[in-house]
């Protein structure tokens, strides 16, 4: 599988000082270049949002992907999820489908499994998180086409729901997460399969 991206056209600063990347052009951005990588397909840039995440580097090494990805670091922190993927790199601020995530890469035997991201402000009110849930789906269906499965509805508990999809060699996975009975979160997962 070819690899190609994982970060977008612009560096942005924001308002607070903080580095971040995505495929739109912002105030003072500065367009981003190909580095000349030896016989190794780059991660950047795309030429539209579009490209995003629709041929993920499964299989490439945390020093691969800090190499390769602007912004990306080794992640400090040591997390493990459900599946035994551990936490090996990151990147603050991911912009996708207009939304700002935190971009976690979690590896198997240092080898990229899964990425998951999660919204940069952790919750939201219902209705945005809905409208930014449709956003989100939408730009993935353009990636990849049809979700298999789609769900979204308010329970005693909250928002909650998701959609999912799979194709060879990807598994996505789009939750909303209740977190209280007006507010909830958006998370995206990439799995390798």
């Amino acid at each position: 599988m070819p690899t190609s991206i994982l970060a977008q056209n612009y560096k942005c600063t924001t308002t607070e000082g903080k580095t971040i990347y995505q495929a739109y052009p912002c105030p003072n951005s500065e367009k981003l270049t190909k580095p000349k990588l030896d016989n190794t397909a780059s991660l950047l840039p795309p030429t539209r949002e579009s490209d995003l995440l629709s041929n993920i580097p499964f299989g490439k090494s945390a020093a691969e992907l800090v190499r390769l990805v602007p912004g990306t670091k080794i992640a400090n922190a040591k997390s493990t999820m459900a599946n035994g993927a551990q936490l090996g790199a990151e990147l603050d601020t991911y912009t996708y489908a207009g939304r700002q995530f935190q971009l976690q890469f979690y590896f198997k035997s240092d080898k990229l499994t899964q990425l998951h991201l999660s919204d940069v402000v952790q919750m939201g009110l219902n209705a945005e998180i809905s409208a930014a849930f449709e956003k989100v789906a939408a730009q993935v269906r353009r990636n990849y086409g049809a979700e298999f499965s789609k769900k979204l509805e308010t329970s005693t508990s909250g928002l909650i729901g998701g959609a999912e999809w799979r194709k060879p060699g990807v598994r996505i996975s789009l939750s909303v997460v209740p977190m209280t009975q007006a507010h909830s979160s958006l998370v995206l997962n990439f799995f390798s399969e």
